[in-house]
């Protein structure tokens, strides 16, 4: 509604009355409003001009990954405008927004190599303590989770996630879904999980589809629920092949196929998961725990430095504890 009372599409335009609109939307953590937001401050379009608040809002577009955002607020760093000049913040800044190969994002970063090597350096050091920053948290929460001591292991990942961590972030949706260390909140474990659906995490996926399976801070809907599931397996993650074998079985979100059930449920069974093993006893008449074709299934993987042993009976989300973020290159 906002947009359409800038551009006056099927209502006459009404900057004032945009603003409204997008405040409400900002208020909810929407990154387009808070960049538009931002824009309407700094312009005085619709809202009496204040620098303060631009920047203050334009800051929480680029936290929430608005790409024009992020390459505003690192332009300004690199130029000392309304901000510190700062390359490295500046170089910071343009690396996030250059993730899905922004051309002026790319430029702003050959600039600053280019003629500003120190920034570069500086940022490379600064990323190594808060790499090993990080490993320290991660590693602390594990340890309390792994005697699931989960409010610490919530008190030490809250802050990464915030920070952007995907393994972080499909924890925290977990512990809302599940009211583990926290109160329980689907509508914060839908925030949470998206954000991590974001980076592919394929714990958060399942945890979504689980959302939209049960009707949980979402309308209940079991389409959408299989989408998440599907791009979960995909990745082999054994609890979403079985919620796969479970929809072709009793055609939820799928036309009803046995065979693809029996496929999902014998991927899930192959990883050691044993109501997958159990379910495919009774539907493929077979020992559970043999690989077609002969030969022994391989048995479940210990888990790996931060994996539950606790096996949630709720929402079931994640067996496994995550893994420590990638390093990067």
């Amino acid at each position: 509604m906002g947009s359409a009372l800038v551009k006056g599409q099927g209502v006459e335009k009404d900057q004032a009355e945009a603003a409204k609109w997008f405040a409400k939307a900002a208020d909810k953590g929407d990154a387009a409003a808070e960049f538009e937001l931002a824009r309407m401050y700094e312009e005085g379009r619709g809202l009496p001009k204040d620098d303060k608040k631009a920047l203050e809002w334009l800051k929480k577009a680029a936290a929430d990954n608005h790409a024009d955002a992020q390459i505003l607020l690192g332009f300004y760093h690199e130029k000392g405008t309304g901000v510190e000049q700062d390359y490295t913040k500046a170089l910071v800044w343009y690396r996030k927004a250059n993730r899905e190969k922004n051309d002026f994002a790319a430029k702003g970063i050959a600039r600053i190599e280019r003629d500003h090597p120190q920034a570069v350096q500086d940022l490379l050091e600064a990323e190594a303590r808060q790499e090993a920053k990080r490993d320290l948290a991660f590693k602390l929460g594990l340890d309390a989770l792994s005697t699931g001591d989960y409010k610490t292991a919530f008190e030490q990942w809250k802050p990464l996630a915030e920070a952007g961590d995907g393994p972080a972030q499909s924890q925290l949706g977990r512990f809302y879904a599940e009211g583990l260390g926290v109160e329980k909140n689907s509508g914060e474990a839908l925030k949470w999980f998206k954000k991590a659906t974001e980076q592919d995490e394929a714990v958060a996926q399942y945890g979504l589809g689980l959302l939209y399976e049960k009707g949980e801070g979402v309308n209940e809907d079991a389409a959408e629920a299989m989408k998440w599931f599907r791009r979960a397996a995909a990745q082999g993650y054994s609890r979403a092949e079985f919620k796969m074998g479970e929809a072709f079985e009793r055609a939820r979100g799928v036309p009803k196929d046995m065979a693809e059930a029996v496929k999902w449920y014998r991927r899930a069974a192959e990883q050691g998961l044993e109501t997958a093993k159990e379910r495919l006893a009774l539907l493929d008449g077979g020992p559970p725990d043999v690989k077609p074709g002969g030969g022994e299934a391989p048995k479940a993987e210990t888990p790996k430095a931060g994996a539950s042993p606790v096996d949630l009976p709720s929402m079931e989300i994640s067996p496994e504890l995550p893994k420590s973020p990638a390093k990067k290159p």
